[in-house]
């Protein structure tokens, strides 16, 4: 069974996969992001590592005036699929969830949903994903505002059946 390089604790497979909500950086400045890991089988019967690595990238209104909440638009998932690491996530905050393969699978469904949304935005023919800086359920929000890449993230648990704290920001402490 392959140890998690996020959080050395856990342990995945085919049956048991992982996914991390990991803050590359510090509370007010950092960057949330998923990482999820597991094993997949190929045509030929082989077991292959898998690692998918997902994060939005947002652009900030340069008129908006407010201070405490900027607001923007999501430009575009990155989606990172290539069964290996892409950073030192073991040195981040994180929280990681043990999920089953298929609700793993709805979740990066629900992410490459977002990606095309991002897709036809960037053709014009939708809007693009709101954002706000402050995420979605924070006390300086704005309902229906859009997210941040916290409350992103944590709506991308949520299509896996993961459901944690709404109110809780980024990973603040490793998981032990």
């Amino acid at each position: 069974m392959p140890i998690s390089k996020i959080n050395p604790k856990k342990k995945f497979d085919a049956a048991v996969w992982l996914i991390s909500i990991v803050n590359t950086g510090d509370k007010l400045t950092g960057h949330a992001l998923l990482v999820i890991e597991g094993i997949q089988y190929s045509h030929t019967t082989h077991q292959k590592l898998f690692v998918g690595q997902y994060d939005i990238v947002a652009k900030m209104d340069k008129t908006d005036p407010s201070m405490l909440n900027k607001k923007g638009y999501i430009a575009s998932i990155r989606i990172f699929e290539q069964g290996r690491y892409g950073r030192q996530y073991e040195h981040f905050p994180s929280k990681t969830y043990s999920i089953d393969p298929i609700d793993a699978k709805l979740i990066i469904r629900s992410i490459k949903e977002d990606h095309v949304l991002c897709q036809q935005a960037a053709k014009g023919e939708i809007e693009y994903p709101k954002f706000q800086l402050v995420g979605d359920k924070h006390l300086f929000s704005k309902i229906g505002m859009g997210d941040n890449c916290a409350s992103w993230c944590m709506k991308k648990l949520k299509a896996g059946g993961i459901t944690i704290d709404a109110l809780m920001s980024k990973p603040k402490k490793l998981v032990k």
